[in-house]
């Protein structure tokens, strides 16, 4: 053990375990109290994981525990951990020290309102005005070290955000559509997923700032919002991406069919068909719109259901720095 020990990170270790247990129940996919139906994503073609003469019976896997409720645990357990911690503070209140603050800073030079406060004064101890700034700059700069240095609002954040239903939706919807592309392979099925789980999350995105919050003032760690989680940005930014090439091979492979049924049609008097089956009456101005200029050429990357900007403040979904991050991370360079 350290010998001088910072005793704040030790007393949030209840909280950081509720936090890795709803993580585990979230990744593995645990999500609510609906179980698993092993047998839901068998189509008529595959025989079921376990065989029954009941053609109406289902089996479904439960735990005790989901990572609605664990979710929802952690946000009060570090709802509490903070409020009595001093690091969730009445707005009211933390405008009144920053004030005071401000006037304690002013008087002292190399100050700033996040750095150490110094020994009071003989002229602040024996001023009760003076006495208040200095006091006020020092619960400020203890609030902001103890969220700062626990990377509390992160948390708290975190747990709020994830133990809504929109959010849980969307981390579900995502899952099933990376199943669908890489399991069942069954891409047209993980499009529309990953649509309607873009969909989830930019409910979310378009919250500026979680309520109940510990970060509304203007110092200290900036995390007001879902949007301030780098981490779980990368991870939806890498499913859009996932989701952009499934995209684009299938109407790569459209206009392959256009481009191959054009010619099919064009040399049908010479004998010279491929076999592609059409019909007489073609809709050869739709088609030739499909067919690829140059063979073998790459169409351009698609834009993103994320690449756009947010209507509330026509901010980007994502950031420039996190779709960068990604892109070098899959190796994408463009």
């Amino acid at each position: 053990m350290p010998k001088r020990p910072a005793l704040i990170i030790f007393r949030q270790q209840p909280m950081r375990a509720q936090t890795y247990h709803a993580e585990k129940l979230t990744k593995e996919g645990w999500l609510d109290d609906a179980g698993w139906d092993i047998d839901n994503s068998v189509d008529g073609n595959r025989a079921p994981w376990i065989e029954s003469n009941d053609q109406s019976s289902r089996v479904v896997l439960k735990t005790e525990g989901n990572a609605k409720a664990a979710w929802t645990e952690a946000y009060a357990r570090w709802r509490k951990h903070g409020t009595d911690s001093g690091w969730v503070k009445d707005a009211d209140e933390l405008k009144r020290w920053t004030e005071l603050a401000k006037r304690y800073v002013a008087r002292h030079p190399g100050i700033s309102l996040d750095t150490l406060t110094p020994a009071a004064t003989p002229e602040e101890i024996n001023n009760p005005d003076l006495y208040e700034e200095f006091l006020s700059h020092r619960r400020l700069q203890r609030h902001v070290y103890g969220r700062r240095t626990t990377n509390f609002d992160y948390f708290l954040v975190e747990s709020q955000t994830l133990s809504t239903t929109d959010a849980l939706t969307a981390i579900r919807l995502q899952q099933e559509a990376l199943f669908a592309s890489r399991i069942e392979l069954r891409p047209d099925k993980a499009i529309k997923l990953y649509e309607k789980a873009f969909d989830e999350w930019k409910k979310i995105l378009l919250i500026s700032q979680f309520a109940g919050d510990g970060s509304t003032q203007q110092v200290g760690p900036q995390i007001r919002s879902f949007r301030d989680l780098t981490i779980y940005l990368e991870n939806i930014y890498e499913a859009s991406m996932l989701y952009n090439q499934l995209v684009m091979e299938r109407d790569q492979f459209t206009r392959k069919q256009a481009s191959q049924f054009i010619f099919d049609w064009l040399n049908i008097s010479s004998g010279a068909a491929s076999g592609v089956s059409f019909s007489s009456i073609l809709p050869i101005a739709d088609l030739a719109k499909e067919v690829i200029p140059v063979s073998g050429q790459r169409p351009l990357p698609l834009p993103g259901p994320l690449d756009g900007f947010r209507p509330s403040d026509n901010e980007p979904w994502i950031p420039d720095p996190v779709k960068l991050t990604v892109k070098e991370k899959m190796g994408i360079n463009r």
